[in-house]
């Protein structure tokens, strides 16, 4: 079939079209949503062999572009770039694009409970001990994200070592036009490091053998549906409001997970692989920070020197 006029909206579609089955499922709802949401409406009839670097810029001008996170301009950016490879290697045009634009992702502020407040936590839950309530004692003592948590089979506790194997997640994903919009799915990791085999305290162990009645189960169900997270998340802002403690999100637990081993002076290596950082680099950009607990105390040092000395 000859193409008298090749679309840019065709080359998107057809591009991610040959993606399906490569990556993610839920990579490929995100870079549909944005095809859809974005890029057609605003670059799909141009031309495909005419597009310019000149239509990138303008895109990118836009009111309702303009206003978009860096990360959600980056996706589009990929996918761009993507698309002009795609179809230059496809001969739908000559020449691929100088694009010479960058977006700085902003880096979130690192959120986490003092260690007041995880006192605080603690004990309500262990006054209050149910399934519900030891999902967030887990996360608080094994950092692991709420996927990953919400994911866990009977089957992946070693009961002997006290260990924790993490291979798969829990994601939320689009359903195709004519169903609910979203559905979970069990997915694979976040990254090939996040596949990991974890210790976990004896307490935890403890406590999840009270719960787990049949091994092929998810945990934090005890049925053959994983948990939710969006439903962990509401009762986790629940129980926030009735401890009186600042709102913040259930990743924070794995924060403070990781906070608290810092302030211990953990090895950043050991940390980054408990978490299932893709490098420990990354783990250190992310836990440069001290906390507040960690400065005062410094300073109390500091002060009691000064004293000894004079």
């Amino acid at each position: 079939m000859i193409f008298k006029r090749i679309t840019f909206k065709y080359v998107m579609y057809e591009w991610l079209e040959g993606r399906k089955g490569n990556i993610k499922e839920s990579s490929f709802n995100k870079y549909m949503f944005c095809i859809e949401k974005y890029l057609d409406p605003y670059l799909g009839e141009y031309e495909f062999k005419k597009i310019k670097e000149k239509n990138i810029f303008n895109f990118y001008e836009e009111d309702e572009i303009n206003k978009l996170s860096n990360s959600t301009k980056n996706i589009l950016l990929i996918i761009i770039q993507s698309c002009i490879s795609y179809g230059v290697e496809k001969k739908y045009r000559r020449n691929s694009l100088e694009l010479d634009i960058k977006f700085q992702k902003k880096r979130n502020e690192i959120t986490y409970f003092t260690q007041k407040e995880q006192n605080i936590i603690e004990e309500h839950i262990n006054k209050n001990m149910n399934i519900r309530n030891l999902t967030i004692l887990f996360s608080l003592y094994t950092g692991v994200r709420i996927g990953e948590l919400c994911a866990l089979k009977g089957t992946d506790i070693d009961f002997i070592n006290n260990t924790i194997s993490i291979d798969k997640t829990v994601l939320r994903v689009k359903n195709p036009e004519g169903k609910p919009k979203t559905k979970l799915i069990i997915g694979k990791p976040k990254t090939k490091t996040s596949i990991r085999i974890i210790p976990a305290p004896a307490f935890i162990i403890n406590h999840l053998k009270k719960y787990i009645k049949d091994k092929n189960d998810f945990i934090f169900t005890g049925n053959d549906k994983p948990k939710d997270p969006r439903t962990l998340e509401k009762y986790f802002s629940e129980l926030l409001d009735r401890l009186n403690i600042k709102q913040i999100n259930f990743h924070s637990l794995r924060h403070t997970f990781a906070t608290r081993l810092r302030e211990q002076k953990v090895d950043i290596k050991v940390i980054s692989e408990l978490l299932g950082h893709s490098s420990w680099k990354f783990t250190q950009d992310i836990y440069v920070h001290a906390s507040f607990e960690s400065k005062k105390n410094s300073i109390n040092i500091l002060g009691k020197s000064r004293k000894k000395s004079s």
